[in-house]
């Protein structure tokens, strides 16, 4: 590596040093004007393009901009190598340290041929250093490859490259290593055919395999470019004009949109080129796109675009082309670039949706894109478009033409244009990418399938179908692009993720990096500030108030603000030289809270963030004027044909503080009433929030008027998911609130559920001022929606310690916990979802030494399907639980190679997983008494029916050890190899679904002579070769032979039939009729039976009346439930209604079960609102049967 190399030694000398073929000592050389010139003298440019060496030099481009790139170009050729060189020393300096990074670049770009000779070089000048006297570099081994052999680098090096090694070593060590990399290309094309310039007229030389060829100008050719060619046969004429010659000379006939000489350059209209549009769109962009501000009390504070980084996710609408799999998010990594480089459905998505809540980066993106593209970024997935368009959708409206949404961007003398630009657009749809930036303040609405004419038809796809269109939005107004209309891919903006806070923290603080180190301590205590730093707006901000000593204690989000509207009352004290005092500040944010509390509560303002000077009509000029002086306040001028004042929040949690000041106030005086807030609460949560941290009275007044309306229509209780956080976040804000309100929050909580959609940093600390009683109260948490920070999830779970009485809880597990956790001792329930991590799952158990169900959804558990070593440590965790009954397991398919201790308290085991380490899994659950299997028998049909056969043998022999078995679920399998297993025989209950093999079927009843409970569940999959009108005769025929044939002796049956193509026609025949009646009649055992079908009824109502009947006269049945969609008033209903005993007469299940009598319940579905009824008749019997009695 670089620090190996040792060449301090001659960086830094201080003594002078002498040099071959030099007379006098000289001190160490500088990159003066005069050694920039002699070293550039030194590069043969045909060998080292500047764009090469520019690359090599760590810049993209040898200038900083697309002005500067024209005017270096236009240098002469030495004059782009001054340039660089001076560039690269301005850069990096001419110490150690910059001669290290340059060969640091060498080795990033895999230039090892470079790297290789620079490092011998340097080895071996450090060497003769060391022995006081200084030669010519030697041969290199290894190095210098021209073809299969290897010779050494200074072999055959003329006269002139040899005083230039003398000359190299007096200069100073970046300058050397400049030199020697030039020297290397020199010395690696000498001695070269190309020396001797054969290639005449212009033509470039290309030297390979000893050999030379000329790549000749326009108009000459031959081996050495001397021929002069005829005019056009070169096809000069570009972009399909045609050329003609004349008099030696040739003429070029443009097609239609290009002109020039050589027809090179494109028109969109005559006189209006289309590289002059790119420009003047790129000038544009440069004064009002790339001023991206982050202090919003110095407005003249902008952005480095060069060095943004953000990190964006995005949701594969296509479920990776899995069927019934639901929307996975999958993170990009890389650079806002990736957002037009990610494939969806196999192509890159023409219509994509970025959401991200405010302040999260969705403008700085929209801008580091069209940066990009403007500079011709190489990495741009956007360099080779011809025209992107970004524009502001608070300046557009529904009824806004393209067009003349453009014409701002270019200035008013283009609108003469506008036709030409509609056309050009319309016939280059590949060509042009459009950013709609903020459709969250987009007055319009998407109603697709109209087209007005508008921007409404691009961003529905009728219009510019095949050109690129990225929309950013907050997610407020997500439910616009869920439409069946509207086909966009959606991604989200994260802004930045923990690892990119600490990275800024740290370049923040790099002058002090004690009071950075400082910081992040503090950070990883207080979560709600942590929380609120993945807004790259707030981090900046959160750094310049840790500087200057503000942040201290523990802090909430209006603790927060409080800081910085104080902070921004010290500059702006400091730069106006004024004093405003802290009342006139209150006042200041009050005043103008009311205006944001009037526009955000407005359900019919589209666009709540941009507000106009009306709005603020009410406000006095002074209070106007403090506002902007503040920063709290922007304000942002569009001049057109009209002179348009857009007025703005810095931030729009910054409009929801002021918005909370002025409700709080309000609620305190009384000018405010809490009552039936419970309908805007959610809405409006934010400002609710904020007034709750203004004010503790405000805070009780609003949880007083949720908990007395919790029994209304609009009950919380009812959607607990919704506002349980809320109300966790107002009490996280309020000091004593939680204290004071505890009548309030006993309401709240009186069913013991707390449930959470979405855990933030104030859900958590409202959690943990809960007070003792209500704690109490709650026994079972559940939260349904992942976050992925582990600082959050401990601090919850160790808050949930101090609920004595929680049993059940459901949460997701996020990867990297590698905290203490406290033992949550009450826990007897747990379930969790959307594992990231096995070895945090495992983890997390060692906490829960009671838990005596455990669940855990196999939803994307990648980690387990391939990681035997992940399932093996979460087995040995399990073990800590030793009251451990109940388990929901996913088991991993790749092969387990650890041993399993058995797990001897586990009874019940329900998996959704096919695997092959299923019968190693239960070998290992000795007392296991029920089996649950949710998925087909793994080697149906992966593999032949020999290997299925063999591997369900292993399965049959691992339930055999079950000797404890009792209840067992799992599919019918294609094959069974019946005649070769022993029956088993402990098993009382078997539950089964039943699609095409139906024939299958009696045979595996074969095998499970004792059972007494049967649940079949039959479901049509169309894909068998069983005829659709059949399938179900094909099935109760099925459940006959296997019920008379075996002998077995049923005390309960369940047959479910689901059919989803819904045709009520589809009723089974006379003869299944009858021979299931006859079944039921030798069945003397059975007490209960259950006719269940989806959709419709498999029996006619008839037939049903019939069984009925049979029942009642023959059979020892008790109980029969009939759910399949019945008619309240049809023929079943009026048997049962005529033959039902009067109300006075009827009795329990167990006292019709005493008297012989048959209870019928059958169940009703309203068509209209899907409703599900029942009704219950007690039949008396028409004779008792022998077995009944």
């Amino acid at each position: 590596m670089v620090g190996s190399l040792q060449i301090s030694s001659y960086v830094h000398r201080k003594d002078k040093v002498k040099t071959i073929g030099a007379k006098t000592s000289m001190e160490e050389v500088v990159l003066s004007d005069d050694l920039v010139i002699a070293l550039s003298e030194q590069i043969d440019i045909p060998l080292y393009p500047i764009s090469h060496f520019a690359v090599d030099l760590g810049f993209n481009s040898a200038s900083g901009s697309v002005a500067a790139e024209l005017a270096i170009h236009k240098q002469h050729p030495q004059g782009k190598y001054e340039h660089l060189l001076n560039k690269f020393v301005a850069t990096h300096g001419r110490g150690e340290e910059a001669a290290q990074y340059l060969i640091y670049i060498f080795k990033d770009k895999k230039k090892m041929l470079l790297v290789n000779f620079l490092e011998k070089a340097i080895e071996k000048h450090n060497a003769l250093n060391q022995s006081g006297r200084r030669q010519e570099p030697g041969p290199a081994e290894g190095q210098g490859h021209t073809g299969p052999q290897s010779r050494p680098l200074n072999a055959g090096v003329s006269a002139r490259n040899k005083s230039f090694w003398k000359y190299v070593a007096g200069l100073s060590s970046v300058v050397a290593l400049l030199a020697i990399a030039v020297a290397c290309y020199i010395i690696l094309h000498e001695p070269g055919k190309c020396a001797s310039s054969p290639c005449q007229n212009g033509g470039t030389c290309l030297e390979h395999h000893g050999a030379y060829s000329c790549t000749c100008r326009t108009g000459y050719g031959g081996s050495n470019c001397v021929t002069e060619l005829v005019k056009c046969a070169s096809s000069p004429c570009q972009n399909g004009g045609t050329c003609h010659e004349h008099h030696g000379a040739y003429s070029c006939t443009c097609r239609n949109g290009y002109g020039g000489s050589n027809c090179g350059t494109e028109y969109i209209a005559e006189n209006f080129s289309l590289e002059e549009c790119q420009d003047t769109l790129r000038e544009h962009y440069e004064n009002h796109l790339f001023n991206i501000h982050t202090k919003p009390w110095d407005p003249k504070h902008d952005m480095d675009l060069e060095k943004l980084y953000t990190t964006v996710s995005i949701y594969k609408e296509d479920n990776n082309n899995i069927p019934d799999k639901p929307l996975q998010i999958s993170t990009l990594n890389g650079s806002v670039n990736d957002i037009f480089q990610t494939e969806v459905r196999g192509s890159l998505p023409k219509r994509i949706v970025l959401f991200g809540e405010a302040g999260r980066g969705k403008t700085t993106a929209v801008a580091k894109l069209t940066y990009d593209w403007a500079n011709k970024k190489e990495d741009s997935p956007l360099k080779n478009v011809k025209l992107l368009f970004v524009f502001k959708m608070r300046n557009l409206n529904a009824k806004t033409v393209i067009t003349e949404a453009i014409v701002p961007l270019l200035g008013k003398k283009y609108k003469k244009y506008q036709k030409q630009l509609e056309e050009y657009i319309d016939s280059h749809e590949k060509d042009i990418v459009m950013l709609f930036d903020g459709y969250d303040e987009f007055s319009g609405e998407l109603h697709c399938g109209k087209n007005v004419g508008s921007v409404i038809d691009i961003l529905c796809q009728e219009r510019c179908r095949r050109c690129r269109v990225l929309v950013t939005s907050r997610p407020v107004r997500e439910e616009d692009f869920n439409s069946r209309n509207v086909k966009y891919s959606k991604m989200l903006i994260e802004g930045y993720s923990q690892q990119h806070a600490t990275d800024f923290i740290d370049k923040f603080f790099f002058s002090n990096e004690t009071k950075g180190t400082e910081l992040k301590k503090y950070l990883r205590e207080d979560i709600v500030i942590n929380e609120m730093i993945a807004t790259p707006l707030f981090c900046t901000m959160v750094c310049y108030l840790w500087n200057d000593g503000y942040i201290h204690g523990n802090f909430t989000r209006t603790k927060l603000f409080h800081d910085i509207m104080e902070f921004l009352r010290t500059h702006m004290n400091a730069k106006y030289k004024r004093e405003i005092k802290r009342d006139l500040l209150n006042d200041t944010v009050v005043s103008v809270g009311k205006v944001a509390l009037r526009k955000l509560s407005n359900k019919n303002d589209l666009s709540p963030l941009v507000l106009s000077e009306d709005d603020f009509s009410e406000v006095h000029d002074d209070i106007l004027n403090i506002s902007y002086s503040l920063g709290l306040l922007t304000k942002n001028m569009k001049t057109d044909s009209d002179t348009l004042i857009h007025i703005e929040f810095f931030h729009k949690l910054a409009q929801e503080y002021s918005a909370g000041r002025y409700l709080a106030l309000g609620i305190d005086e009384g000018r405010i009433s809490t009552t039936g807030i419970s309908k805007i609460i959610y809405n409006l949560k934010e400002i609710f929030q904020f007034a709750s941290g203004t004010s503790v009275l405000a805070c009780r007044k609003i949880l007083a008027s949720l908990s007395i309306e919790q029994a209304s229509r609009f009950s919380i209780s009812n959607r607990a998911e919704l506002y349980h956080p809320v109300i966790l976040n107002f009490i996280g804000e309020a000091g004593t609130c939680a204290e004071d309100s505890e009548m309030h929050l006993t309401r709240v909580f009186k069913d013991g559920h707390l449930g959470l959609r979405q855990v933030t940093a104030s859900t958590v600390a409202g959690f943990e001022k809960l007070s003792g009683s209500v704690k109490e109260m709650i026994t079972s948490i559940g939260i349904y929606d992942a976050n992925d920070s582990a600082d959050l999830f401990v601090r919850l779970w160790n808050a949930m310690n101090t609920s004595p009485f929680l049993s059940s809880l459901f949460l997701p597990i996020p990867a990297d916990i590698g905290f203490n956790l406290k033992h949550l001792t009450s826990i007897r329930v747990f379930e969790t979802y959307h594992v990231i991590s096995m070895s945090s799952l495992a983890h997390v158990l060692t906490f829960l030494p009671r838990v005596r169900e455990l669940i855990i959804q196999d939803i994307e558990l990648v980690e387990l399907d391939n990681n035997a070593e992940a399932f093996c440590e979460l087995w040995k965790n399990l073990h800590t639980s030793p009251d451990l009954n109940e388990l929901f397991l996913p088991i991993p398919t790749c092969h387990i190679m650890c041993d399993l201790e058995p797990l001897r308290s586990v009874q019940i085991l329900e998996t959704m997983s096919s695997s092959i380490n299923l019968p190693f899994v239960l070998i290992n659950l000795p007392n296991l008494q029920k089996l649950l299997l949710n998925s087909d028998i793994l080697g149906y049909p992966q593999v032949d029916a020999k290997g299925a056969h063999k591997f369900f043998g292993y399965f049959l022999n691992a339930l055999h050890n079950l000797r404890e078995l009792r209840h067992l679920r799992m599919y019918v399998p294609e094959t069974f190899p019946a005649l070769h297993l022993e029956p088993l025989r402990s098993v009382q209950t078997f539950q089964t679904k039943l699609e095409s093999h139906v024939e299958i079927f009696p045979l595996l009843l074969s095998r499970l002579p004792n059972i007494s409970e049967l649940y079949v569940v039959a479901m049509n999959n169309y894909d068998s070769e069983i005829a659709e009108d059949t399938y179900y005769d094909k099935v109760i025929s099925a459940i006959i032979d296997g019920v008379v044939k075996n002998g077995v002796q049923l005390e309960v049956l369940n047959m479910t039939f689901f059919d989803p193509r819904r045709e009520d026609s589809k009723s089974v025949s006379r003869d299944t009729v009858e021979n299931f009646i006859r079944m039921l009649k030798t069945g003397g055992m059975m007490r209960q039976l259950e006719i269940i079908s989806f959709n419709y009824c498999v029996f006619k109502e008839s037939d049903l009346i019939e069984i009925i009947t049979a029942i009642r006269e023959f059979t020892s049945i008790m109980l029969l439930r009939i759910d399949c969609s019945l008619d309240s008033e049809g023929e079943l209903t009026r048997f049962a209604t005529e033959r039902d005993q009067p109300k006075e007469n009827k009795q329990g299940p167990n006292q019709s079960k005493q008297s012989g009598s048959l209870m019928l319940t059958l169940f009703y579905r309203d068509p209209e609102t899907n409703l599900k009824t029942e009704e219950t008749f007690v039949l008396p019997r028409s004779q008792y049967p022998t077995e009944a009695v």
